[in-house]
């Protein structure tokens, strides 16, 4: 254990300090004086010192320096990947810059506007026709989207009200008129002429619409190729002798039909009934769909045209369908008496309640 030893003012040292002040005082007594008297300060020893002291300041200075460098890159780094994660977010419905990105809403009919079942504004996607911005025509379905349908449809009915039948119908008749009277909210055609018949020529009849145009009361109807509804309701007697050719038909600027729906006997039986007969096209074969026959009958028909393809319900049942890209431009009732080899045969009794178009 150390000894203690006394310093100034009482103060007492006891180990490593003790040995210092023992060198302390050795080296004071036994220094050598100069040659004018004077013992060497000790300047050297202070100089060095602040020189140490100057040298460890600077540098901790430049470290301080690099260390402020460091946290300058750190912040650059984070806003140029923040900026990167921006841009690559899309908008689920258009690709736009957004805030979710679930990839692109289909567009399947290729029509410009998006399926309506992930947000866009497409409510059929597999048809390019329905699109919002289309023309809503006569088709029974909501073309532009807006939860109407064919409100910009251009439209021709007659419910044969009044006691006069609308001039319209009499501007320029093909062929004889028929006798006919209006009451009731009823046209009923009693009686026909003869009708030129190409198809043969011995004959009154409507045999082939490629060539067979009958007597037309017809009046415009500018559809074109497009879509339309057409809807006829009317009934009919027909029974021996009588034979019976009468109906509404949609025809073209050469007043071929190419839609005739009517009521006609099949032979001299007196088997009545009613047919729908079509012509796809000037120039190709007609075809006809015909329902049971009956000497007497009331018919519901509608016939619709969508997308180039004719669809037929009778009283709200499809009963027929075909192809029809015709170019039609009138709507017309036709009435003819039949005439063959062997004679002429009384007309029987046609009556509508309803003869309408769309388009």
């Amino acid at each position: 254990m150390p000894i203690p030893v006394d310093g100034p003012a009482g103060v007492r040292y006891a180990g490593p300090m003790m040995h210092l002040t023992r060198l302390a005082a050795f080296t004071l007594l036994f220094a050598p004086a100069c040659k004018n008297g004077t013992t060497p300060a000790a300047e050297s020893d202070t100089d060095t010192d602040a020189d140490t002291d100057s040298d460890a300041d600077t540098d901790s200075d430049a470290d301080t320096d690099a260390d402020t460098d460091a946290d300058a890159d750190t912040d650059a780094d984070t806003d140029a990947d923040t900026a990167d994660t921006s841009a690559d977010t899309a908008s689920p419905i258009t690709g736009d810059t957004g805030s979710i990105d679930t990839g692109p809403c289909p567009d399947a009919d290729g029509d410009g506007a998006n399926d309506q079942s992930c947000g866009g504004t497409d409510c059929d996607d597999t048809n390019p026709a329905v699109r919002p911005g289309q023309v809503d025509v006569c088709n029974l379905r909501d073309d532009d989207c807006d939860g109407s349908t064919d409100e910009d449809a251009t439209s021709l009915v007659d419910t044969f009200d009044g006691t006069v039948l609308d001039a319209a119908w009499l501007a320029s008749p093909l062929g004889p008129v028929p006798t006919y009277t209006v009451s009731g909210g009823m046209l009923e055609i009693t009686d026909a002429g003869f009708a030129t018949t190409p198809s043969n020529p011995a004959n009154s009849w409507v045999y082939d619409l490629t060539q067979d145009l009958g007597n037309q009361l017809r009046r415009p109807a500018a559809i074109g190729t497009g879509d339309f509804v057409l809807d006829v309701v009317f009934s009919y007697e027909s029974s021996i002798p009588e034979l019976t050719l009468g109906g509404v038909a949609l025809v073209d600027s050469t007043d071929h039909l190419h839609e005739l729906v009517r009521a006609a006997d099949g032979t001299q039986s007196g088997l009545g009934g009613f047919a729908v007969s079509y012509l796809p096209a000037v120039g190709t074969v007609a075809t006809p769909w015909s329902q049971t026959s009956a000497v007497s009958g009331d018919v519901t028909l509608r016939i619709v045209r969508l997308d180039g393809v004719v669809t037929i319900f009778e009283a709200g049942v499809e009963v027929a369908e075909h192809p029809l890209d015709a170019d039609l431009s009138g709507l017309s009732i036709v009435a003819v008496r039949h005439q063959d080899g062997v004679g002429s045969y009384p007309f029987g009794t046609v009556r509508f309640d309803e003869v309408g178009v769309c388009w």
